[in-house]
């Protein structure tokens, strides 16, 4: 995480079957993967991330396009990371709505990003939910079915820490069930 002289993945990763955590985020320069890795990951669920718990990925060059596409995630993923990055934005968020097993979520720079889709319900193995520096975001109603849902963390969304103060805001009644819920490093 935070290469910024790498301009390229390795070649070789996709023979790395027992790989379970994998982080490629904020690296301003990348600009291109590795045909053998882009191959891999043409297939639904690839057998190089067959045992993969934990991804961090996003925060890339504009001129990246080949993460745009997270197909090769499979449904086992317990915990992600997703940074948005470029004209990425949009695609990314609704491309993980299949990850059911996930238990850790976090989304970051989602700028456009003013409601959560309403599939976040089918989310139902999330435990915590991070959302960082989505400055549009408004509208959290898509949780508010989310029962095991235990740690909610808001970070510089500065509409939102509004409209989920304790028992006034707009979007409390959606969150209430939740035991922890911290903004800005507030708990609430």
């Amino acid at each position: 995480m935070g290469c910024g002289a790498l301009r390229s993945l390795p070649s070789g990763l996709p023979s790395c079957t027992a790989l379970e955590e994998l982080a490629v985020a904020n690296c301003d320069n990348l600009i291109s993967i590795p045909d053998d890795l882009r191959r891999s990951w043409s297939i639904p669920n690839p057998a190089c991330l067959a045992r993969l718990k934990k991804l961090t990925i996003g925060g890339f060059s504009t001129e990246l396009k080949e993460f745009s596409d997270l197909g090769f995630i499979g449904s086992h993923l317990e915990e992600l990371t997703l940074i948005a990055w470029g004209e990425s934005r949009e695609r990314l968020l609704d491309q993980i709505q299949h990850l059911t097993a996930l238990r850790s979520l976090e989304i970051r720079d989602f700028d456009g990003l003013e409601a959560l889709p309403n599939w976040f319900e089918n989310l139902s193995s999330l435990q915590t939910l991070r959302i960082s520096n989505c400055k549009s975001l408004k509208h959290m109603e898509a949780i508010r079915c989310l029962s095991r849902l235990k740690c909610l963390f808001i970070y510089g969304c500065p509409e939102l820490k509004e409209r989920c103060a304790s028992g006034s805001g707009f979007e409390w009644d959606y969150i209430s069930h939740i035991p922890k819920i911290y903004t800005d490093l507030d708990w609430i």
